[in-house]
């Protein structure tokens, strides 16, 4: 009966799944309006990350992290960091920043910690492909427009802007077009793609994004 009703009178209710820019905007919303606190962008966008697509799941650490930030109404990408992923996603985002600046032994010893701790190799490929894909994204937006634009494009947040262009001008063009298919050949390989232990796939994929010798 209701669904003869509903094409009778045309209405239509539309019961997808948010993602993308749609999620993003509804969790600035309900961050405003549901808190009273303003939700930085790369704050949102590292919240999905960390957190997935699941609403109840999101709202739940909105709550949170308006309680923490209390009178200063405004959630940044530190705080983020800090309070939803706490000492892995530290340590993880620590693991990237030395591959984008050339250490490799301090990433790998970042990653050695991680898994030490329990940290799941495929976990760990996420937090990775979640720098590094912008950067491959925006080694072919520059083949149009300036380097700087082109990693504003890809999403890149603001405070990683200076490093994201030292390293992507550091391992050259050749080396940052190959990133995507470094990642892609990892997330084959920890899915039984690869008969190597998961230690060793992981530890390639950061001396080969890590462009050095």
């Amino acid at each position: 009966w209701l669904a003869k009703q509903v094409a009778k009178s045309g209405l239509e209710i539309d019961c997808s799944p948010l993602k993308g820019g749609d999620l993003v905007r509804w969790l600035n919303n309900a961050a405003n309006e549901t808190y009273g606190v303003k939700l930085d962008r790369d704050a949102a966008a590292l919240l999905v990350e960390l957190i997935g697509e699941e609403p109840g799941l999101l709202d739940t650490e909105l709550c949170k992290l308006s309680a923490y930030v209390g009178d200063r109404k405004r959630i940044s990408l530190d705080d983020v960091r800090g309070l939803v992923g706490g000492w892995r996603t530290e340590t993880t985002w620590a693991m990237t920043d030395a591959v984008r600046e050339g250490r490799v032994s301090d990433a790998l010893d970042a990653l050695d910690q991680l898994l030490h701790a329990g940290e799941a190799p495929q976990r760990l490929l996420g937090g990775i492909g979640f720098v590094f894909r912008k950067l491959a994204h925006a080694t072919e937006l520059a083949r149009q427009k300036p380097l700087d634009q082109a990693l504003k494009d890809a999403g890149v947040f603001p405070r990683d802007m200076s490093l994201a262009t030292a390293y992507l001008r550091r391992i050259g063009r050749t080396k940052a077009e190959q990133i995507i298919t470094a990642l892609v050949t990892a997330d084959a390989g920890m899915k039984g793609g690869s008969r190597l232990p998961e230690r060793i796939q992981m530890e390639r994929l950061l001396v080969m994004l890590s462009g050095v010798e």
